[in-house]
């Protein structure tokens, strides 16, 4: 993969041990307008671009994210002792693709790509999801909850569609009552501006049950009003369905997360770090913990090094090294007294974070 800033802006195949023959080739037509052809026989390429759109689907259940298939470089080179003259067309670029970083860390689109490899993708889930998520961002609340529910019923509603059928089948799902369950605890973020039926449903600590009921319910309402029904719905009322909208995304958030899950297979997550390494791709944070025991006044040290995957150390890499150092400091030492954390870059020789607890004192810190 190629960085910029931490962040992806190409992914590169690369394949060896092929035959000439895959390689373009130019064909001379000298009697006719176009002097020469060039004609192409990769039949690598649509292999690479499917793999690539299995892996945004998983991508895109946690972020909105598109890739141009379309527009690529190849080049091709001689592994063995063939003249330059069988490979007239060493490269070419289709397409014109733009430099525009993708801000998805380097781990989520190793890990996409591996996923692809062999696992079914979420497309179905993604694409509902995607669409959500668009609405919602549009404030077309009205649109955005019609997406979360189509894929909540479809996943599911087992094809009943009758109201009491309906609530039965979507109740007997556990997955779904987990991701209710989720909004639920989602929504005490209190991020409503506007009064509603969702709102005030919700003020008054519902179960599962009664969610699903009043879901089925703005069913009815938004999937079949129309103009003649008394309080049909309007486009231009959309603020009524804010807190409906915010609620279903939220469910669609967990379901989204469950259905790309594997991403997250152990075994994925040590080829990644493996991987990394060999590539070169790995940065060596280091940290210097200052902390006191529980019942203790002596300033203590201890240095933690990680290797975490990439070319250079991002913000959020800073941030989850941090993380990860206070959490080691309270595995190895629960009841520690943190004074300070310093943490640096080995390669680029640079301080990244120094986070200082100000409630302990500043004696002298230990040189080792």
């Amino acid at each position: 993969m190629a960085e910029e800033d931490g962040m992806v802006t190409a992914i590169e195949f690369t394949k060896s041990g092929l035959p000439l023959t895959l390689a373009p080739t130019i064909v001379d037509t000298p009697n006719q307008v176009t002097k020469a052809t060039i004609t192409g026989h990769d039949t690598l390429l649509p292999i690479v671009h499917a793999h690539l759109r299995r892996a945004f689907n998983f991508l895109q259940c946690f972020f909105d994210v598109s890739i141009k298939v379309g527009s690529v470089e190849v080049s091709y080179a001689l592994e063995t002792g063939e003249s330059e003259d069988d490979l007239p067309v060493p490269g070419m670029t289709i397409g014109e693709a733009e430099a525009r970083p993708l801000a998805i860390s380097y781990d989520f689109i190793t890990r996409s790509l591996m996923a692809a490899e062999t696992d079914e993708p979420p497309e179905f889930v993604a694409s509902l999801a995607g669409l959500a998520r668009e609405a919602l961002n549009g404030r077309r609340f009205i649109d955005s909850f019609r997406y979360s529910f189509l894929l909540i019923e479809a996943l599911f509603g087992r094809g009943k569609f009758k109201s009491r059928q309906l609530s039965d089948a979507l109740q007997n799902s556990e997955e779904l009552g987990e991701a209710i369950d989720y909004a639920v605890s989602e929504m005490a973020a209190n991020r409503l501006r506007h009064p509603s039926e969702t709102a005030t449903l919700l003020k008054t600590a519902p179960g599962r049950s009664s969610i699903i009921d009043h879901l089925i319910e703005r069913r009815g309402h938004y999937f079949h009003g129309n103009v003649k029904k008394t309080g049909a719905w309007s486009a231009a009322r959309q603020e009524e369905a804010e807190g409906l909208a915010w609620f279903c995304i939220d469910v669609v958030i967990k379901l989204s997360s469950d259905a790309a899950a594997s991403m997250f297979k152990p075994e994925y997550t040590l080829r990644h770090f493996e991987e990394s390494r060999q590539n070169g791709a790995s940065v060596k944070v280091r940290m210097n913990i200052f902390f006191r025991e529980a019942e203790g006044d002596r300033l203590q040290r201890q240095n933690i090094n990680l290797d975490m995957s990439g070319t250079k150390v991002t913000n959020r890499m800073a941030m989850d090294a941090l993380r990860e150092g206070i959490r080691l400091l309270q595995d190895d030492v629960p009841a520690a007294r943190l004074h300070s954390i310093v943490g640096f870059d080995d390669q680029a020789k640079k301080r990244l974070f120094d986070v200082r607890m100000h409630i302990e004192p500043d004696d002298p810190k230990p040189s080792v």
